[in-house]
């Protein structure tokens, strides 16, 4: 009992000192602490002859709606409908692409003022989603079954 108890107070400061938070922690359950990926992103690192940008806008202080898009010269190579939701029980990265057939709901597990991690060990690929503000660039990793792609974006508005 004794060592349960010294490894969560451990796990809590650890969770603590880094400044990521539990989404119940969160005063109203909204998604306040996320506002800084609202806007418009242009990928830094897209293929060859591709351009790719993420945008974001506020629905409600409970959800944010996002698009991602890749193109190569008119024609859209891929796209996927985004959000982010404040639900009851948590708040959630929701994908929805054409290859799934229903969107896909990632748990986010810990966030702060600049990043959140979401993970649906369900998933096929990806299990799990991150993203992180560093100065004016948004770093963007899913990964799972030993695979990591990284993204990186630089906000254009």
């Amino acid at each position: 009992m004794m060592k349960k108890l010294i490894a969560l107070t451990l796990w809590w400061t650890l969770m603590v000192s880094i400044g990521f938070q539990a989404p119940g922690q969160q005063k109203e359950n909204n998604l306040e602490a996320v506002e800084w990926i609202l806007g418009s992103w242009m990928r830094t690192d897209a293929g060859p002859g591709e351009e790719a940008y993420e945008k974001w806008e506020k629905k409600s202080a409970f959800e944010y709606n996002g698009i991602g898009v890749t193109l190569k010269a008119k024609d859209t190579l891929f796209k996927e409908n985004l959000k982010l939701v404040a639900k009851d029980d948590g708040i959630f990265y929701v994908a929805e692409v054409a290859h799934n057939e229903a969107p896909v709901y990632f748990r986010i597990t810990g966030y702060n003022e600049s990043g959140f991690i979401s993970s649906n060990p369900n998933h096929d690929f990806p299990k799990k989603i991150s993203y992180q503000l560093k100065g004016d660039h948004l770093k963007a990793e899913i990964s799972g079954n030993g695979k990591s792609i990284g993204f990186d974006f630089v906000k254009i508005e």
